[in-house]
Order: structure tokens, then sequence, then C-alpha cells
């Protein structure tokens, strides 16, 4: 009885609170290779992008240190990885600040974007405490030769993300807010530093 009730415990207090390595490698290659093999509970197949993330199971919010986080797989098509905005029923999800590289032993083996969701319409819709990081696969990395031979296992290297939503605190809020605007800043003064530094070449 000590025993099971020891599993139990433990069971009850694990945290599923991957960092972005395992997100990328562990998880999110495993589900594009076979969804057998990266069986986990604490993620589910949901096109959450397209979701306004109130009428999620509340019950999926229980993962991260927090127990505020939620995992889905999610496929999205192409071209609407390019854009900065996931339309919803009632609101849309808007990214923010730069792309950020996930490196492993100095290779770039995938990216994560960041989102805020809105209620209403963009541009003009009104902030909430929503929000989502969504990872995928870098194709340079993980489209091998036998990628390349397996049109299907191409796409979905291409098109499956791993998304992590949460509902933040106003104190996490704030930092949040702050930590976009310098990424925000930051992204504009290499731009500006870009561009000197070529204007100064030519000249």
């Amino acid at each position: 009885m000590d025993g099971i009730d020891n599993e139990h415990s433990y069971l009850k207090d694990f945290v599923f609170s991957p960092d972005s390595y395992e997100m990328i490698d562990h998880f999110l290659f495993g589900y594009v290779i076979s969804k057998e093999n990266c069986y986990s509970p604490e993620i589910k197949e949901v096109s959450a992008h397209e979701l306004d993330p109130f009428v999620l199971p509340q019950d999926d919010f229980q993962q991260g240190i927090k127990r505020n986080a939620a995992y889905y797989f999610t496929t999205i098509i192409c071209k609407d990885q390019l854009t900065t905005t996931r339309l919803t029923r009632e609101g849309y999800w808007n990214a923010f600040g730069n792309q950020t590289q996930i490196l492993y032993e100095d290779e770039v083996i995938g990216f994560k974007q960041k989102f805020s969701f809105y209620k209403g319409n963009p541009p003009n819709g009104t902030s909430t405490n929503w929000v989502m990081s969504e990872y995928k696969l870098n194709p340079s990395v993980y489209l091998q030769a036998k990628a390349e031979e397996d049109s299907d296992l191409m796409n979905k290297i291409q098109t499956c993300v791993l998304s992590r939503i949460k509902r933040i605190d106003e104190v996490e809020k704030t930092t949040f807010s702050v930590g976009a605007c310098v990424a925000v800043c930051v992204g504009v003064v290499l731009q500006f530093a870009a561009l000197l530094h070529l204007e100064l070449t030519i000249t």
C-alpha cells in the first residue's frame, strides 16, 4: 500500500514543464515522426490557434510551473505560418517581438514565436491576459534524406507546431509587456545600426 500511495503522490506532484529543446526535439519532432513514439497525455491535438483561449477546456490548464499552461499539437498551413496574426471567432492572436532561435550544440533546431490574444477585430482589439508560445522545427535541420523522399513527413515538418498557452496574472502581464517593448526596441535599434553600417560602407 505504501508503494502505491507513494506512486500516486508522485503523479499528483508531477509538473509537466519541458524546456525549449525538449519542446522541439523530443515532443514536436517525435510527434512528427510517430504519434505513438511521442505519446504524452499532457499534450493534445487541437487547432488552438483557431480558437478563443477561453473556450478551451479549463482542465487542460494544469501544466507548467504555475499550473496555468496548456500544450497543444497544431497543424498550420504554410502560408499562415508567415503571418503575424491568427484569427479566431471572437478575436485574434497577434505575434510580438522577434522570432527566437532554439539552439542545441550551436545548431538552430527550431524557432519560437510569442503571441498575445486580443478580443475584437485587428488591429484595434482589446488586450487580454492570454499568451501563446508557438514552437516549430527548423526544416533545414530535420529535412534529412529520408524526409526528402517522404513528402508526407516533409509536409509535417513544415506545418506542425507545438503551442503552449497560458493565462498570466497581472504581475506577469506587466513583466511580459515590458519584455515585449524591450524586444521591439532592440529590434529597431539593430535595424537602424545595420542601415547606418550599410550607408557608411557605401559612402
